[in-house]
């Protein structure tokens, strides 16, 4: 009775699999009832979280001679990699979150402001990836945009906030969050005019002209001007002259379209 209930237990092991809702002990008999250990049983252990048993199978496949596959030896990495942001964060001394202006790109029609608010501080660098708490509000009077972002072992709230230029229609005006790590915004305004800037007052430092969405609408928004199409071409000639200059300083900024780098010309690092 002893033999046969010994065949019965064993053939039942080699037959079941390594599967969530598994128990830790039986895990271990499964994945060892075969010659090779089950690395099936291996990515279970290390999924639930039990290390030592993980390690004991790999140990006795080790005694095997048992080659293990890639994807085997690189999950611990990943694991760790994951483990080291999470004791970053919670050995972080100061928790507290810094707060930055977004950088953003702006462009306008005789109808509509439109924003390209992106996740980050810089236009040129890499969006936040881990962002959370969005709260974007388009109120009759203002616009606010607030996240939080977490990387690099830094904790980031990014603030927008400004008192529109000019009468908007709220109910007409939109909003969309962007797979990219942009947010994308529409501002109706409440009557075709131009605008200077979006805003009332100074201009934000991390604000840059949105150049794909002004050439489209340049047109309407230089007839409604009264700006014949010559003074615009001699405006963007006599800019790029100014560029050209070598005697000239400009502040790193987006032209056309184009990050332009002066730091290393004036001997910045």
């Amino acid at each position: 009775m002893a033999i046969m209930f010994y065949y019965l237990l064993t053939l039942a092991l080699t037959n079941a699999q390594c599967e969530v809702g598994i128990q830790e002990s039986d895990l271990v008999q499964i994945a060892q009832s075969s010659e090779l250990i089950d690395e099936k049983c291996i990515f279970l252990a290390l999924d639930q979280g039990w290390l030592d048993t993980a390690y004991s199978l790999i140990l006795s496949g080790t005694y095997k001679n048992q080659e293990f596959s890639s994807s085997l030896k690189s999950y611990p990495r990943e694991l760790k990699k994951n483990l080291d942001k999470i004791t970053t964060l919670v050995e972080k001394k100061n928790p507290k979150f810094q707060t930055v202006y977004p950088a953003f790109q702006w462009a306008q029609s005789t109808k509509a402001i439109f924003l390209d608010i992106k996740y980050s501080h810089r236009l040129e660098t890499s969006a936040c990836s881990n962002i959370r708490d969005v709260d974007v509000q388009i109120l009759p009077d203002k616009f606010f945009f607030s996240a939080k972002c977490i990387r690099s072992g830094q904790n980031v709230r990014l603030l927008l906030e400004y008192e529109h230029y000019g009468e908007i229609i709220v109910e007409d005006s939109k909003y969309t969050q962007l797979k990219s790590g942009r947010l994308s915004v529409e501002i109706k305004k409440a009557k075709e005019e131009v605008w200077d800037l979006p805003m009332k007052g100074k201009k934000p430092s991390n604000m840059h002209i949105w150049w794909e969405v002004r050439e489209k609408y340049e047109t309407e928004v230089n007839e409604l001007k009264g700006e014949p199409e010559e003074t615009k071409k001699k405006d963007d000639s006599e800019f790029d002259e100014l560029l050209n200059n070598p005697n000239v300083v400009i502040e790193n900024s987006y032209v056309n379209g184009k990050y332009v780098d002066n730091t290393k010309e004036r001997g910045y690092s």
